[in-house]
């Protein structure tokens, strides 16, 4: 079997629409009309200033045209995730945590789920080891996760509270899944 994903370029970022599975028998044109069965958008480095900021409303055109592209796809309609792969903020402030989470809420469509990873260097460079447990709570999703969209494995690891590597224990839980 093989794993592929096919990527967009919306003219500032790249991002990762669907993910599909096929034989590795199979010839390459089965590849090309293969039915998904799990769709992800997949961003990271947003950037997020303040609230209508040219990178919320990046996002914003981002989750649009990939509704769009999944909408357009005749056998499967869903967009079943929304990853975010830190940097969600420019430094980190709850100004900035508030505007990426109420951008990508809003522009989130029926059964889509977001998930996200703070990292170190720009998600945390305002409130320090506070920035992880505000994110967490604002985002209603715990630091680390592991979930499983349409048998999928979806693992996320944001920084830690503590310094600029992740602590023993977030490399024995990541160990563990």
């Amino acid at each position: 079997k093989y794993f592929g994903c096919d990527i967009y370029w919306n003219g500032s970022s790249l991002y990762c629409v669907q993910l599909f599975w096929t034989e590795a028998d199979k010839s390459a044109q089965d590849a090309l009309t293969f039915i998904p069965v799990t769709r992800f958008l997949i961003a990271s480095d947003s950037h997020v200033t303040g609230s209508g900021d040219a990178q919320c409303q990046r996002i914003a055109k981002m989750f649009s045209e990939v509704y769009a592209l999944s909408n357009a796809n005749q056998y499967y309609k869903n967009l079943d995730a929304a990853v975010f792969c830190g940097d969600l903020t420019n430094t980190g402030t709850t100004a900035q945590f508030d505007a990426f989470a109420a951008t990508t809420k809003n522009a989130l469509q029926g059964n889509t789920k977001r998930y996200a990873v703070a990292a170190k260097s720009h998600d945390c460079s305002s409130m320090g080891a506070n920035a992880i447990s505000y994110f967490s709570n604002l985002l209603g999703q715990p630091s680390d996760f592991h979930v499983v969209i349409n048998g999928f494995h979806l693992i996320g690891i944001s920084a830690s509270n503590t310094s600029a590597h992740y602590t023993s224990a977030q490399v024995a839980w990541l160990d563990a899944q």
